[in-house]
């Protein structure tokens, strides 16, 4: 007569508490794995800094069964410091990860072979040089001398990294800093580990990259900068609406949508550095933010075209710049047309 061995019932642990990742609370959506004896026996996604997961969360009638155990907790390539003996019911346990440290002659910042023979997309090359770097804010102009990409290139794809919520982007007249993230610090393990597969994380970059191809260099948007009354969001943006009108280009205005984050770091730069040229109009010295505008573009190297009223009283150090004078929003639309026309592909 042939016996059946069963596996005996057991109690799962339900484990809970917070997850700190580089001494910061967990992202959501990390995914946290419990192992014992090198097998996967619970899973869990972290949720406000939190997670809660079964042990074991399958309960085998057969063997192999649940042997219990030591129970080794990992998160991407990070291992938590906590290690504990499996135990059933209630158990309250906060998980820490951080990098594993240097020893043994290797560097945790060491590529892996499976890395050196995977061809890399340029953001992944950005996260390994930021972590490599610790919390240390980084400008654009060194991530490029390190990683071989151009500055411009370099903002680009930091743009993309934030996206993903990898890097932290600092945004100034000179230009781009970042430092890396907690969950940017998970992913660059995973990628010096060879374990990210490919085309896991290449097809949101090619959109966000495709975005921004498709307004750098079909040109298909040019920034406008204005007071805001009644006045100038009718009439003059009608008569630049008519200079421009033929040219297949979109007007793009800072009310045009709304945006969480600070409006000028997180809504107009961005607007200013991917849009083909601006139309910055001066005619109110006493309202700062055009000014403010129109010097981000000058900083960004960035196409402009000054306008303004006859008989504007500028500040010196604009007066050495080319600018249109008009008299009427008439005027306005024969020398702005004549201008953005011109073949010049510069500044105005």
């Amino acid at each position: 007569m042939t016996t059946h061995e069963f596996c005996p019932p057991v109690i799962p642990g339900t484990y809970s508490g917070r997850v700190s990742i580089y001494g910061q609370p967990a992202f959501d959506g990390a995914w946290i794995v419990a192992l014992v004896d090198g097998v996967e026996w619970g899973s869990a996604v972290t949720q406000g800094g939190r997670y809660v997961v079964l042990i074991p969360e399958r309960m085998p009638v057969r063997p192999p069964c649940f042997p219990g155990g030591r129970i080794v907790f990992r998160c991407g390539d990070l291992t938590a410091a906590e290690s504990p003996e499996w135990g059933s019911g209630l158990q309250e346990l906060d998980l820490t990860f951080a990098a594993p440290k240097a020893g043994a002659g290797q560097a945790t910042a060491e590529p892996s072979e499976a890395m050196q023979a995977a061809e890399l997309e340029s953001p992944d090359h950005i996260l390994l040089f930021l972590d490599s770097e610790g919390d240390r804010m980084v400008d654009a102009a060194e991530i490029g001398a390190a990683v071989n990409i151009d500055a411009p290139l370099v903002e680009g794809y930091l743009d993309e990294l934030e996206l993903e919520g990898l890097v932290t982007v600092a945004r100034t007249f000179g230009g781009y800093s970042a430092f890396i993230t907690p969950r940017g610090r998970v992913r660059a393990h995973d990628v010096r580990g060879g374990r990210i597969p490919d085309g896991k994380v290449a097809p949101a970059r090619r959109a966000a990259a495709a975005t921004r191809d498709r307004v750098d260099d079909a040109s298909q948007h040019y920034f406008v900068a204005h007071e805001f009354t009644p006045e100038k969001t009718d009439d003059l943006r009608r008569a630049i609406d008519e200079a421009l009108a033929g040219s297949g280009l979109t007007p793009y205005y800072a009310d045009n949508e709304v945006r969480q984050g600070h409006i000028f770091m997180d809504k107009i730069l961005p607007k200013i550095r991917a849009t083909r040229f601006g139309i910055y109009d001066l005619s109110n010295p006493e309202k700062p933010n055009v000014f403010m505008e129109l010097g981000a573009a000058i900083g960004m190297g960035k196409p402009y075209f000054i306008i303004c009223r006859q008989g504007t009283k500028l500040p010196s150090d604009v007066l050495g710049l080319d600018r249109i004078e008009y008299d009427s929003y008439v005027d306005l639309t024969g020398q702005l047309k004549a201008k953005v026309t011109k073949p010049s592909g510069g500044r105005s």
